[in-house]
């Protein structure tokens, strides 16, 4: 897993040290644009630095280019599947487990959980409701894992 992780951190690394560049820029102040300047890192290689290290400047490139995991689970959220009904009228989203799946491969460092992704649902709806809109551009359904599983077990039940 950590040369997984120091891929990551290397991928993130031009785009994480550009922004750098860019508040360096409009800094006016020498000592602001010293402080900035000791937070660019350089490409890893093997061995170079500890896990809890590589973690650590993970979070660091997380927090600098702004909240990356939340922007790709609230898109997987509003993902509906095309052309997939729910009693013929509304529209299906991804299941929670397939949104927890994907954004594990995606960020192997992160730890999202269905709780994570009800909470920015409910910030989604809290928003639109602010903002007075009728449609959020959520699915109105989403397959439940645990309602596929409980029916599974029940229909083999039901058969034995």
């Amino acid at each position: 897993m950590t040369q997984s992780l120091r891929d990551l951190y290397n991928s993130r690394l031009d785009a994480y040290n550009s922004l750098l560049d860019a508040q360096i820029a409009t800094t006016s102040k020498g000592t602001q644009r010293q402080q900035l300047a000791a937070l660019k890192f350089a490409p890893l290689k093997e061995g170079e630095i500890s896990d809890g290290e590589l973690r650590r400047r993970l979070r660091i490139q997380r927090l600098r280019l702004g909240s990356v995991l939340k922007v790709r689970a609230v898109e997987l959220l509003r993902h509906a599947e095309p052309g997939v009904l729910h009693l013929s009228r509304y529209t299906v989203g991804l299941p929670y487990a397939r949104i927890i799946e994907i954004l594990k491969q995606e960020f192997p460092e992160s730890e999202v959980s269905s709780a994570c992704l009800r909470w920015y649902v409910s910030r989604i709806n809290e928003e639109a409701r602010d903002l007075g809109l009728h449609d959020v551009g959520l699915p109105q359904y989403r397959p439940r894992s645990r309602d596929t599983a409980y029916r599974a077990a029940r229909l083999k039940r039901l058969t034995a």
